[in-house]
């Protein structure tokens, strides 16, 4: 039980401090992208609202998609703090997860026999 409690402590320290890191570095690196496509898809969908109403030409075969809508609106986390938050979570789960699979696929291999490298 003693192993099992190891791989576990040092799986969730590993990757709470590996999540940090990728949190910090995609604060810098690919939220910007994100936020400026955001803006973009928003613009999108803003004009596509402004053509709403249907033209003379239009046939049944050719109608508008924005007349009517499919799905409600999906739920997004406000700007700001909750956002973050819920990347940096996201983030430090997936990296637990992985420091996880890394020791026990470890500690599988080594089979409790000590490798010497010369």
């Amino acid at each position: 039980m003693g192993t099992f409690r190891a791989i576990v402590f040092s799986s969730v320290i590993a990757g709470f401090t590996v999540g940090l890191i990728v949190t910090g570095l995609q604060q810098f690196g690919t939220v910007p992208l994100i936020l400026k496509a955001e803006v973009f898809e928003k613009a999108v969908e803003a004009h596509q609202g402004a053509h709403a109403a249907p033209g003379p030409q239009e046939t049944v075969a050719s109608h508008s998609h924005s007349d009517h809508v499919h799905a409600a609106e999906a739920w997004e986390p406000r700007d700001g703090l909750e956002r973050n938050a819920y990347t940096a979570a996201a983030n430090v789960l997936t990296a637990i997860g992985f420091a996880l699979l890394l020791a026990g696929f470890f500690s599988e291999r080594s089979d409790g026999r000590e490798r010497v490298v010369a």
